[in-house]
């Protein structure tokens, strides 16, 4: 079976934990053990090799255009989006600040993961793009999260961009 192939091999053998043992560890003790675990995985050379490899044919595919979050495409990888929760789920910041919106659907799905995290502020997410699509306006005006988003079309180091901005933002914490 696939654990034990994988528990076997040099790289996990001193931190393999059959699927049951690793339903009974305790929160923390599980964030430990994986934490200890992303450090081997990403020290071991043939892991990251074929990441590598996986990730120039993917960029090559245009892989990351394949995926949409509530309907709407956004062009991110599919991990790239967990990652981002988690950085989201442990800083909790009052607003979002993403440049370059492209299709909306990143947009959304951080304004999904601020509603989640019960952001008190009235609006989350600020979208700044030099130009945004007629669709992409569409696309955020019909969704549930509208009332969280706020686009800017403009460069977004022109002073009247980042002024429009400023007029958003309260003192608190944003990610860009």
């Amino acid at each position: 079976d696939w654990s034990s192939d994988v528990c076997s091999s040099d790289l996990v053998s001193k931190n393999c934990y059959s699927s049951t043992r690793m339903q009974i560890l305790s929160n923390e003790d599980f964030r430990r053990w994986r934490i200890n675990h992303q450090r081997e995985v990403l020290n071991d050379d043939n892991f990251n090799s074929f990441s590598n490899e996986w990730l120039k044919r993917s960029i090559k595919l245009n892989y990351n255009y394949m995926f949409e979050w509530l309907g709407v495409p956004v062009v991110q990888f599919p991990i790239d989006l967990l990652l981002i929760q988690e950085a989201i789920y442990k800083s909790k910041p009052s607003k979002i600040i993403e440049l370059g919106i492209g299709r909306g659907g990143l947009t959304l799905f951080l304004a999904s993961l601020m509603r989640l995290i019960e952001s008190p502020s009235s609006c989350n997410v600020i979208g700044i793009d030099l130009e945004i699509s007629e669709h992409t306006r569409e696309a955020i005006s019909q969704s549930i999260f509208s009332r969280e988003i706020t686009l800017i079309e403009g460069n977004s180091t022109s002073p009247s961009t980042l002024d429009a901005v400023r007029k958003i933002i309260e003192i608190g914490r944003a990610h860009v």
